[in-house]
Order: structure tokens, then sequence, then C-alpha cells
């Protein structure tokens, strides 16, 4: 019996204390409430570079003044994912008054010429051209009668064929990629031509096959002018398109 009675007292004790611990914690958010300190006085946004700010915090309702407890964070996650060139946000608040908002961009590889201009990740993603696209090569030459729509993946296979190209030649061969300006598909030549430069000579024939084997050949070709100043803008095209050869004219 006294030992029941000793549990009995223990459970009150500790059942007293939760209580108490709960009230001064309502108490205590109460009070800052009155007094503002809970008030977001400061937005941190880090990651961005595409997205300024003020599309950030246009995007979501987050904004200076409002009660840090108020923040949704699940919508205004959503919001700011649905722009095209964000692929992940992460919002968090830091007691008192501060909110950080941290952003994962999609990064451009590619402009898309078709009715408009667009622009590609390295997944295929569909975007806008980005404010600064003057180093990027352009895919031109493909019809598409594929709904395009920003944020989406596009499945045309000519086009997810001329990324691979271009993404190949980011990881592999770097220095024929800053080279290229334009990745063109010639439907009557069934061939993809890579274009170096604005005088659009020479044009370069690459056929639709066995393309890690040809940006070889083609790293090497222009490895090799460049050691033998040799002015390849003199020539009206190159052919990679047989068996390993370099076809010149």
């Amino acid at each position: 019996m006294h030992n029941l009675l000793d549990k009995y007292k223990t459970f009150i004790q500790y059942f007293l204390s939760i209580v108490i611990i709960i009230i001064l914690a309502v108490v205590s958010i109460a009070y800052a409430k009155k007094q503002h300190i809970f008030l977001v006085r400061n937005i941190e946004i880090k990651g961005q570079n595409e997205v300024s700010e003020l599309e950030i915090l246009g995007r979501c309702n987050i904004q200076r003044g409002m009660n840090i407890f108020e923040t949704d964070f699940v919508t205004n996650t959503h919001l700011l994912r649905e722009h095209p060139y964000i692929w992940n946000a992460r919002i968090n608040t830091v007691l008192p008054d501060k909110i950080q908002i941290e952003i994962s961009e999609r990064q451009a590889k590619a402009l898309l010429n078709l009715e408009n201009i667009y622009a590609l990740d390295k997944f295929a993603t569909l975007l806008p051209p980005p404010s600064n696209s003057s180093k990027l090569p352009v895919i031109t030459g493909i019809e598409s009668t594929e709904h395009m729509q920003l944020s989406k993946k596009v499945i045309h296979p000519l086009i997810r064929d001329g990324l691979q190209m271009i993404n190949i030649m980011n990881k592999r061969h770097p220095m024929v990629r800053k080279q290229i300006t334009e990745l063109h598909w010639e439907k009557q030549e069934n061939s993809w031509i890579i274009i170096l430069n604005a005088s659009r000579k020479p044009l370069i024939y690459f056929g639709n096959t066995n393309l890690d084997d040809r940006l070889n050949i083609l790293e090497n070709y222009l490895a090799a002018s460049l050691r033998e100043a040799k002015n390849i803008n003199k020539l009206a095209y190159i052919d990679l398109r047989f068996d390993g050869q370099v076809i010149e004219r």
C-alpha cells in the first residue's frame, strides 16, 4: 500500500510539472506575441542565381512584419517549386525573427529554337531562356508537334538526342563544347550538323550514331588543327560519317 501511494505521488508530481511547463510555454508565447518579439524582421535568401529575390518573395506568402509562427512551409515550398528554374526549395525559421529560404536551381545547358526560344537543363526539362545565354549551344532544325510546357521534360527523341550530345561534350569533350555554337538537325541528310561559329564554316556532318566515338575523332581533329595552325574556316564542310574518316572539302 505504501509503495502504491509513493507511485501515485510521483505521478501527480510529474503530471503537475508537465502542466506547469505547458502553461509557462503558452504564457511566454502569448507575451512574446504581444511584445512583437516573433515578427519577421529578416528574410535570408541563398542559392539563387537565375531567379531574383524579388521573384522568390513574390511567389511565396512570406513578408517582413508577419508572425513567424504563421509561416506555411508546405504551401510556400510548393509555390516556389512551381517556378521553372527552381527544382527544390527549403524554408526554415530561426527564432525569434528570421526566415531562411534556400533555393536549388536548374542549370540551362542548351537553347532550343522552335517557334519560340527555350532552354533545356541536362535532364531535358524545358525552361525559359536564361538571362545570360551567349555561351549556350542552340539546337535547331527540329519540327516538333509536342506541346511545350515549362518545367516539364521534353520527350521528343531528336531533341533528347541533341541534348545527349551536348551532355557528353560537357562531361568528356569540353574543348569541343566550347567551340560549338549550334547543333542543327538536317532532315534530308538524316544527320546532325555541328556549327562552330557565326560564319557557319565549316559545317561538320556528324551523323546520328556512335556519337561519343565521333566526338573523340572531332576533338582530336580540332586539337591537331590548332597545333598545326590550320585554318579550317576555309573549308566548306567536314564529314565524320564514314568509319572514323575525316573528309574535308
